[in-house]
């Protein structure tokens, strides 16, 4: 039975036809919705979607291999795009591009020739690199959150119809709080009509090396992913690069950003250690309780020692000492200060 209201009508729940959810890749990437994957420039965002497409290709994600359609804005289709796409292994006869690369498309006006696209090349997967340059000034306010669900709609609808998968890359903003939702650039919108959102992020356990971690920050489908580890390596020869997945991490998105927000706080925590250690070993119950009223929190703590290479030796059956190594404990003086 429906029930007539003005020019459209109601239908019960109970004709709704449910289904399961449908994922590019599991736990991370849904079919038939917008994902973002966030990050500061220079991260390997665009690196990390190129091998997505690649995977793709190769029959890694569904079974059977599938087709991308990339729209960048920033990187060169010759120089940067062709290039790693090869790197990774990609089928390149499976991975399109716009002929016209130069011409720009704004949305939502482009969805129309985006779902042509889409249909005539039987594309499983949409990159948009960045979103916001696809975003027009004067017609999309990025800072409102209307402005925002208005220009992306239509894109989801597409997704939703066309059963494919749609990852948006964007940027992190400089404002302060480890909340992945807000530290997205623009309005809360754009994470907010995300299915998925995902973070990718420097190692803060390893400062200055080529590790990556990649976070889960959002998921309407469920509990969030865990973190993987991401190595960056390089080939010279091509000059271009790859991000390998070497592991797990226990990092969590708000973990990274937290860290991000304060970059100081893992030099006040170092240089708490130096002081604490400077006259040899110390309980690490003592030093932790000292730390926590110093305002210095664990995994800041942790980060810090490893930075250090602090020794952690057990001491009768149950306690363990934190002790400097010995060239760390060389160069100071009693007072725990640096020698002169």
């Amino acid at each position: 039975m429906t029930v007539a209201s003005d020019a459209r009508t109601l239908v019960p729940a109970s004709a709704i036809r449910t289904q399961r959810v449908a994922w590019l890749q599991r736990g991370w990437i849904p079919v038939g919705g917008i994902s973002l994957l966030a990050g500061v420039p220079g991260v390997g965002k665009s690196l990390w979607t190129v091998q997505l497409a690649a995977r793709l290709s190769r029959g890694e994600l569904t079974g059977s291999p599938e087709r991308t359609l990339i729209l960048t804005a920033e990187d060169s289709l010759s120089a940067t795009v062709a290039p790693r796409l090869r790197e990774a292994g990609a089928d390149m006869d499976k991975v399109f591009v716009p002929s016209d690369g130069d011409r720009s498309l704004w949305l939502p006006d482009a969805v129309p020739e985006i779902r042509e696209w889409v249909e005539a090349n039987e594309v499983r997967l949409l990159i948009i690199d960045p979103l916001t340059a696809f975003l027009p000034d004067g017609k999309v306010d990025t800072w409102r959150d209307s402005s925002v669900r208005s220009a992306l709609a239509p894109l989801a609808r597409v997704a939703d119809r066309a059963k494919i998968a749609v990852v948006a890359v964007v940027h992190l903003n400089k404002g302060a709080g480890g909340d992945p939702m807000r530290r997205i650039g623009g309005s809360i919108g754009l994470p907010a009509a995300a299915r998925s959102v995902l973070l990718l992020a420097d190692n803060p356990d390893d400062p200055g090396a080529e590790r990556r971690i990649l976070a889960h920050a959002k998921s309407n489908y469920g509990r969030l992913s865990h973190s993987l580890l991401l190595e960056l390596r390089e080939n010279v020869q091509l000059e271009t690069a790859q991000l390998v997945e070497i592991g797990t991490s226990t990092q969590t998105a708000g973990d990274l950003l937290s860290e991000q927000e304060m970059p100081s706080r893992l030099d006040e925590a170092i240089d708490f250690l130096k002081v604490e250690l400077a006259n040899g070993g110390r309980p690490a119950g003592e030093v932790r309780k000292t730390a926590e009223k110093a305002g210095i929190k664990e995994i800041t703590l942790q980060r810090a020692r490893r930075c250090l290479g602090v020794k952690s030796e057990k001491v009768g059956f149950d306690h363990w000492a934190w002790t400097l190594p010995d060239e760390t404990a060389s160069a100071q003086d009693t007072d725990g200060k640096p020698a002169a």
